[in-house]
């Protein structure tokens, strides 16, 4: 995969979670430990990382977490102008019309 930048000024594309964390919405990571007691389920967002009921916690950087969270509030702010469609991400005008 190459790197690519998502508007943020950071580079995401060195892994496929990152990736696909600041573009899917609600996407989470699988657990991440070795012997995870749950059998490695998707994380919850917690406190500025991602958790596993194993106690597990994710270590992503402060500068893509920072990333991460405005990009997830600039849409949750644009979903609640009715601005985007939350199942797609895009903005509504870019969407192809369903009728």
């Amino acid at each position: 995969m190459t790197a690519g930048k998502n508007g943020d000024g950071l580079q995401h594309g060195t892994s496929i979670v990152r990736e696909n964390l600041m573009t899917r919405p609600g996407y989470t990571p699988y657990c991440g430990a070795l012997n995870c007691t749950h059998w490695w389920p998707r994380t919850q967002w917690a406190g500025g990382q991602f958790a596993c009921r194993c106690g597990w916690r994710s270590s992503f950087d402060a500068d893509f977490v920072a990333a991460y969270v405005v990009r997830w509030a600039a849409v949750e702010a644009r979903e609640q102008r009715g601005m985007v469609d939350r199942t797609f991400g895009l903005p509504i005008a870019l969407q192809k019309s369903r009728d």
